[in-house]
């Protein structure tokens, strides 16, 4: 597990500002949570809710998830690239699915799901997984070896206190705290930084609204390839991608360590050079979305 070293921290913010983010929320999307593995890649699910809170609340909220044996999720996700260059036709990708999950058990050391997902174009993956409480570790069972690794993914099922951070204290509307020196994640390179802001909260269901913003520097954790073919008069073109400069920007509903909604833009700045090497300046930018969906998607789990 790469370490971080972390600015935390839940602080208010002047009544002007504070009055500024009363607002209504209707969020209607959310994004997905990507796991690369052997078999394929599965996506873990959020249930997404509408909900609208208009006063200030001083919550308690808890991070860690409560959950129990036999409770369910399922979602609908999507994901797309592009990459504009002067004079090169914009390259696009797009892919998405969906994912059911069924807790089979729930510690306060790890949570295990049954679960299955299919990226449209490719096979239904079904596994048995494990989390932890943080977020920030997975492991996937299969009958040769138990395989785990970081979690470094932009979204999944629980709130990720090694991509968020754990504020500490009382929260409300208009609190915020700041990480710094972020490891490499989907979609920031290292020694990244984040804002976070409360932007509301719902009393009667203790939906927590959050609004992020940061920035980073090079490659991302996972999915970011070095190369790319881009089209010009209807011929292909190889570069090497140099990334640069990365900002972010996303709301999340948070439950009780569940992420309820999310969905996030990143844009980033980057250099691409030719096997003569010449260079050509491109910006990407990326979309994740995720909504929730009735369980099951897919079949019988």
């Amino acid at each position: 597990m790469m370490k971080r070293d972390l600015a935390k921290g839940a602080q208010g913010v002047n009544p002007t500002r504070q009055k500024r983010m009363e607002r209504c929320l209707l969020p209607t999307h959310a994004h997905y949570r990507l796991l690369q593995l052997s078999s394929g890649s599965l996506a873990c699910l959020c249930s997404a809710v509408l909900w609208c809170s208009g006063a200030l609340a001083t919550p308690n909220p808890s991070f860690e998830p409560s959950l129990k044996s036999g409770d369910v999720f399922s979602n609908a996700f999507s994901i797309q690239r592009s990459v504009t260059a002067p004079g090169y036709q914009e390259f696009v990708w797009r892919n998405g699915g969906t994912a059911d999950y069924r807790v089979t058990k729930a510690t306060t050391h790890g949570i295990e799901f049954d679960m299955q997902a299919r990226y449209d174009g490719r096979p239904i993956a079904r596994h048995h997984i494990s989390m932890t409480p943080s977020g920030d570790r997975f492991c996937i069972f299969n009958a040769a070896k138990v395989a785990c690794e970081s979690d470094r993914d932009a979204s999944g099922l629980l709130f990720n206190q090694a991509v968020w951070g754990k504020p500490l204290g009382a929260l409300k509307s208009g609190s915020y705290w700041h990480e710094s020196h972020l490891s490499t994640w989907e979609f920031g390179g290292a020694g990244g930084s984040q804002d976070v802001i409360v932007t509301g909260y719902d009393v009667t269901t203790g939906a927590i609204t959050l609004s992020r913003a940061g920035s980073a520097e090079g490659f991302y954790s996972e999915n970011d390839p070095t190369t790319i073919t881009l089209l010009k008069d209807g011929h292909q073109k190889e570069f090497h991608l140099r990334p640069g400069h990365t900002s972010w920007r996303g709301v999340t509903i948070i439950k009780a360590g569940i992420v309820l909604s999310d969905e996030i833009i990143v844009e980033r700045d980057d250099v691409l050079v030719d096997d003569g090497n010449r260079t050509v300046t491109a910006h990407e930018r990326r979309i994740m979305l995720e909504n929730a969906a009735p369980f099951p998607t897919i079949g019988v789990l």
